[in-house]
């Protein structure tokens, strides 16, 4: 009778638990529809209450709504949220336009850009400048948008997409030649101002996760005049298939100092090696033409024609970090110094790898040093795989580090360090200079490489008194017995190494 009992006042109690469980469990509620809540005080009490700093650029599609934003111009829907936005913000906010997309049928295409001048930004906060700059984060759509004009981005304005499937396409006449276009799909601030002029102050302008399509004679991103808090990541910039860009992937002007740093960047300037005949006009995937944060990152293919002699990356302006780049077809990987009359210094160059691909040949010149550059560290650095290309040429002080035209070199050629320092001041025209890469000792140290140099080798025959060619050189003999080691080039009996004291 006890366990009976026992049983009949347990299940007594779960069925409580379930009949208040169904009583006092929430009402599922609908999706919520306006701004976002946000807790705040009212007398005592918490409550919930409208977010001001977030506006949904859907709501402008009209009757549509999310997702189906039928043919809405979306300049002018993200316009109007942005005025909405300062209204009921003025210390700014965010403008969420991903639900801005055509309706199921219609997708696959794109969404046109062409009210209010081509511009999503109102002309309130087209010339914003600090200290008054109000913050502004656009976040983009994944889908494609088919700008009819250049987009000047204002001060203190982010605009972030979903990664390459926000695709902001170009439109077919946006030249410069036609009064719409700055020459760029995308100014991070007004273009560079009237000659003579220094550039306005302008900050934290930021381009990242997105895809850039041109689709004429110009180029991606210009920044000639954001500085500190403003940069560009996780963006490729190319042409539709068959073309080439028209102008630069990324340009970085004078004015721009201070900003980034640029990082993971894939600019494809010209088509790859099936279409090797088809030349691209001057340019860079990126030039850096002011002291920035860094470039690191940077993937830069284009064709055996692209530039003539250009440059992946042109480095004209001091105080600046290149790392992490890979280069195909161009005629120079880096190239530093090559158009600025002044010097340029403190440079630091890692992890670059030029590479050919195809039929079409590969990079001449890993890293090119044109000339007027002191205190560069060049940190490995290699060419290849098959051709006697050149890891380093150094104009400067006419030092090259290539690959060697016979058998007996490492694949690819490559160069551990390289470092440049600056002239002696004198007549003598001598620069500081160090470097290590990898050679036997025949050919280690050759004609053609005339920078003293530091390798390692275990050549059977030996190597005392064999001969060498550059003055200064270290090697290292490791499968050496007793103390004879280390071994000096010198001048004994012609140039042949010694073995140090």
């Amino acid at each position: 009778m006890k366990i009976s009992t026992t049983l009949v006042v347990r299940w007594f109690f779960l069925g409580s638990l379930v009949f208040c469980g169904f009583s006092f469990a929430p009402v599922r509620v609908v999706a919520q529809k306006g701004d976002k809540a946000v807790w705040t005080l009212s007398g005592q009490n918490p409550t919930l209450a409208a977010s001001s700093a977030w506006v949904d650029a859907s709501v402008f599609c009209g009757s549509g709504g999310t997702n189906n934003c039928g043919s809405a111009d979306f300049c002018s829907m993200v316009s109007q949220a942005i005025t909405q936005l300062l209204a009921v913000s003025p210390a700014g906010g965010v403008v969420d336009a991903r639900g801005v997309l055509q309706i199921p049928a219609q997708q696959g295409g794109s969404m046109a850009c062409n009210n209010n001048n081509g511009s999503p930004f109102p002309s309130s906060i087209t010339l914003q400048n600090p200290p008054n700059a109000i913050p502004i984060t656009i976040l983009l759509p994944p889908y494609t948008i088919a700008l009819s004009a250049t987009w000047i981005v204002p001060n203190n304005v982010r605009l972030v997409g979903v990664g390459f499937e926000t695709n902001l396409l170009g439109g077919p006449n946006c030249s410069q030649d036609t009064g719409i276009c700055s020459g760029y799909m995308i100014e991070m601030g007004p273009p560079s101002p009237p000659q003579g002029q220094s550039c306005p102050f302008y900050t934290g302008i930021v381009i990242e996760h997105v895809r850039l399509t041109t689709q004429g004679g110009y180029g991606g991103i210009d920044n000639e005049c954001a500085g500190s808090a403003s940069y560009v990541n996780d963006v490729k910039i190319s042409a539709p298939d068959g073309e080439n860009l028209g102008g630069n992937g990324l340009t970085i002007g004078s004015g721009a100092t201070n900003s980034g740093p640029y990082t993971d960047i894939y600019v494809q300037a010209a088509p790859g090696p099936n279409n090797c005949g088809v030349g691209a006009p001057t340019l860079n995937c990126v030039a850096v033409n002011a002291q920035t944060r860094g470039i690191h990152g940077v993937t830069c293919q284009g064709n055996n024609t692209t530039g003539g002699n250009g440059a992946g990356i042109l480095v004209n302006a001091s105080d600046n970090s290149i790392e992490d780049v890979h280069v195909e077809l161009f005629y120079d990987g880096i190239g530093l110094g090559n158009t600025n009359s002044s010097a340029v210094g403190n440079i630091f160059v890692s992890n670059i790898n030029a590479y050919e691909s195809g039929t079409c040949g590969g990079v001449t010149n890993a890293v090119h040093v044109y000339g007027s550059v002191t205190d560069a560290v060049i940190i490995g650095v290699s060419n290849g795989p098959s051709q006697p290309l050149v890891s380093i040429q150094d104009d400067e002080t006419e030092t090259t580090i290539q690959g060697c035209p016979n058998s007996g070199c490492p694949n690819p050629i490559t160069s551990g360090i390289y470092v440049l320092g600056r002239s002696d001041g004198g007549n003598t025209g001598e620069y500081s200079r160090f470097t290590t890469s990898p050679a036997n000792k025949a050919l280690y140290g050759n004609s053609s490489t005339i920078v003293p140099t530091w390798g390692t080798g275990s050549p059977a025959a030996g190597i005392q008194g064999t001969m060498c060619y550059t003055p200064g050189a270290i090697y290292s003999f490791t499968t050496a017995s007793g103390n004879d080691s280390l071994y000096v080039c010198t001048f004994v009996s012609g140039t042949t190494w010694q073995a140090f004291p």
